[in-house]
């Protein structure tokens, strides 16, 4: 893929409804029931959205839900909420605990993902201070929560998997820069932890990433208006301007696939860039020829 600016962006559809979260986050497709899926985290709610019918759902959560997973069984999730995990029923819209995590005051769940065994691995922030701590963790498909031993971060984001699951990439986003690190799903270990991809500057975060069919990883930069792709080697190979400040998270969507959609956010700006952003805490749909995601997978153990 070539280097991109200012590239043809679908029109949000939410927009049209009013639907704009103060922190939109954790983009997943459904292939099961052909919906997107998502989080407003600073709403405390979970989204979706059928393209087919344009129907918007809304179930509202006793904390701020950061990140989830889909289940194997079809309408069930594994959710990453403030301080526990818990699994939920989209029809019955039931949410039942599965632990609590030994985390200090001042640190919560943020972003999380499963890898490509179906464990899920998940990283905490730090709303103390800026001082960085032990931040990550999986919880595995029989049930146990394990440490992983990745470096202390403020702010964990950008986890995401390489297409063969050997790889983790990571990112403490106030670093602006992303890392990862060779990975053993079977044993839970990482090593050989180093950079990956360039600077992307001050004030500029790597928030959300996920991986396409190539091994590309598209990482939405928070505060640098844009979604751009790094390849294996981690140069960028693409990049996308987008009309918010605040993109947040990509995610793949469409039967195919073939379409990237990043979560936006509101919260954090001032009135005066609110009123300059429209867009700002909206989906947005970027159409791209050649596009092809690579599926999430899903969390393997019972929900």
């Amino acid at each position: 893929m070539n280097s991109i600016v200012s590239p043809p962006i679908a029109a949000v559809p939410f927009s049209l409804t009013g639907l704009l979260c103060e922190l939109g986050e954790c983009v997943h497709w459904d292939a099961d029931a052909a919906r997107l899926l998502w989080t407003d985290i600073e709403g405390r709610c979970l989204y979706a959205w059928t393209p087919a019918s344009g129907e918007v759902r809304r179930w509202a959560m006793p904390s701020r839900l950061a990140c989830f997973a889909l289940g194997e069984r079809p309408g069930r999730l594994l959710l990453g909420l403030e301080r526990s995990l818990a699994s939920f029923d989209l029809e019955t819209a039931v949410l039942t605990e599965l632990c609590q995590l030994p985390i200090g005051a001042g640190l919560r769940i943020n972003d999380g993902r499963c890898d490509r065994a179906g464990n899920f691995v998940f990283g905490l922030k730090n709303e103390r201070d800026r001082t960085p701590r032990e931040s990550f963790w999986r919880y595995t498909e029989a049930g146990d929560l394990q440490p992983l031993a990745l470096p202390p971060v403020v702010i964990t984001n950008s986890l995401c998997f390489s297409a063969d699951g050997t790889r983790i990439h990571f990112a403490d986003s106030l670093d602006s820069r992303m890392r990862c690190a060779d990975y053993d799903a079977a044993l839970g270990r990482v090593s050989a932890v180093r950079p990956f991809g360039p600077h992307f500057g001050a004030g500029v975060e790597p928030d959300g990433a996920v991986v396409d069919t190539e091994d590309g990883v598209w990482c939405a930069l928070w505060g640098g208006s844009r979604v751009v792709r790094l390849d294996a080697r981690g140069r960028i190979s693409a990049e996308y301007m987008l009309p918010v400040s605040q993109p947040a998270c990509p995610g793949f969507g469409g039967a195919a696939l073939e379409r990237l959609y990043v979560a936006t956010a509101r919260a954090f700006l001032p009135p005066d860039l609110q009123r300059r952003e429209p867009l700002a805490g909206a989906m947005l749909e970027l159409r791209i020829p050649g596009l092809r995601g690579l599926a999430e997978t899903r969390f393997g153990g019972a929900l």
